[in-house]
């Protein structure tokens, strides 16, 4: 009888918590599932190994993840994860992660260069430009040695300065390089229109 009644009591006790991962000593900000799309920080989130982000299995559990199976992270700016921690760092767009457009996110590498991920996070096109824009029908404005502003309102940036040209999905430069972004936008739209 003492032995059920310590059984009992010991059902009824606490189950200890286990303690932070310190390990990954990084917070992040994720959508959580079953919140219905709100962002929630989390301490122990991930960690940086060899260069890249390393995300804490049991925060990964717990991601809500798109149709496509990314879910959006920010730890030290944005970056889309697979749920199998698979992660690429994209630029910061309107307060958010760069926006997949005709399938694909820009990012920086080392170095400043910009590259497009796919949506498995894979290098679909790395660049030797400082700034690329989504592709649209095809083309994507981009701008060699361009510096970044404040814009007007003071809360954004914008490109400015360098050589603008156009590319296409290959990488190739099809509308060459130049001082005038104005008239690179010009022709942009003129080989969009054909």
């Amino acid at each position: 009888m003492l032995t059920t009644l310590l059984i009992s009591l010991l059902a009824l006790a606490p189950v200890p918590v286990q303690a932070p991962d310190a390990a990954f000593d990084l917070k992040c900000l994720h959508a959580t599932k079953g919140a219905g799309g709100e962002f929630e920080f989390t301490e122990h989130c991930a960690r940086r190994e060899a260069g890249r982000l390393r995300f804490n299995p049991a925060v990964l559990r717990h991601m809500a993840f798109d149709a496509d199976g990314l879910s959006a992270v920010a730890v030290d700016g944005w970056s889309w994860v697979r749920a199998d921690g698979v992660s690429a760092p994209v630029i910061t767009f309107d307060n958010g992660p760069d926006d997949f457009v005709a399938g694909l996110a820009r990012g920086r590498q080392a170095g400043g260069a910009m590259v497009y991920y796919d949506k498995r996070l894979d290098v679909a096109l790395a660049t030797p430009y400082t700034w690329v824009e989504p592709f649209i029908e095809g083309l994507a404005a981009v701008c060699a040695r361009c510096r970044f502003e404040p814009d007007a309102s003071g809360e954004h940036f914008e490109a400015v300065g360098g050589q603008w040209g156009a590319i296409d999905r290959s990488g190739k430069l099809v509308l060459p390089l130049r001082d005038d972004a104005a008239s690179l936008r010009r022709d942009l739209d003129t080989a969009r229109a054909r």
